[in-house]
């Protein structure tokens, strides 16, 4: 095998192990109602794949090629944004809570 390509699939692999604790790790900072919420919208995402696009759930983001996000609602408001490496193989880049304007 080629040493530039062993390399740069030794650093793919890392990122993704890094990408995957820090995703598990946000996940699980949740209680156990929104971590089940979490893992059965991510299984919809899984199963149902873009087609989810007509929902609310499922959103893509302008001006990019392949970047989506999954909303989802529990009693806060969870963002995943996530990137489709083939049909029915997507791969969690960040999450974060949206943070609710509150009327005045």
């Amino acid at each position: 095998m080629d040493y530039k390509l062993h390399y740069e699939r030794f650093r793919l692999l890392r990122l993704y192990l890094h990408l995957k604790i820090i995703i598990i790790d946000f996940i699980n900072s949740f209680s156990d109602d929104v971590i089940l919420k979490i893992r059965s919208e991510l299984r919809f995402l899984k199963e149902f794949g873009l087609s989810l696009m007509s929902t609310a759930k499922v959103k893509k983001i302008s001006g990019t090629h392949n970047l989506y996000e999954l909303r989802i609602k529990a009693y806060v408001q969870i963002r995943l944004f996530y990137i489709l490496s083939s049909p029915d193989i997507f791969l969690i880049l960040h999450g974060f809570v949206k943070k609710l304007i509150k009327p005045l």
